[in-house]
C-alpha cells in the first residue's frame, strides 16, 4: 500500500474510532525499508490527513525492532507534533517488551507472522 495508503487506512481507522477517544499506535520496524531521510512532505501529507485534534489524543507510539532509519522519520515528527510528541514514542527491542507495556491478549494476533519471525531471531 506505501505510505500513502497508510495514511488514508490511518486517517479512516481514526474516524472510527470516534472524536475525543484517546488511542496508540503501534509500529513494526522489522524487515521495513524506509529511506535513510525523512520524507517532510509525506509526514506533513500524514499529518494532514489525520482528523482533527488526533495528535492531541494520541497516548503513545511504540516503534517495535526499531531499525536505524526509523529514528530519523521519528525526528521529523516530532516538527509536526510538537515537542511533546518526543515523549509518546517508546522503542521496543521485542515483542515481549510490547506485550509489557500493552497486556492486551488481543494485540497477539495482529502481529504480522514476518514480526514474530524476526522476533525469534532478535
Amino acid at each position: 500500500a506505501g505510505p500513502e495508503g497508510l495514511a488514508a487506512l490511518l486517517a479512516d481507522e481514526l474516524r472510527a474510532l470516534g472524536p475525543g477517544r484517546p488511542f496508540s499506535l503501534v509500529y513494526f520496524d522489522a524487515c521495513a525499508r524506509l529511506p535513510p531521510r525523512a520524507d517532510k512532505a509525506l509526514l506533513g501529507r500524514l499529518a494532514e490527513s489525520l482528523p482533527a485534534g488526533a495528535l492531541t489524543r494520541l497516548q503513545a507510539l511504540y516503534v517495535v525492532h526499531p531499525g536505524p532509519a526509523v529514528r530519523p522519520w521519528l525526528r521529523g515528527l516530532r516538527r509536526v507534533w510538537g515537542a511533546g510528541g518526543a515523549q509518546k514514542v517508546r522503542y521496543l527491542a521485542s515483542l515481549g517488551d510490547l506485550f509489557a507495556w500493552v497486556p492486551d491478549p488481543a494485540l497477539k494476533g495482529d502481529v504480522p507472522p514476518h514480526v514474530w519471525d524476526h522476533n525469534s531471531g532478535a
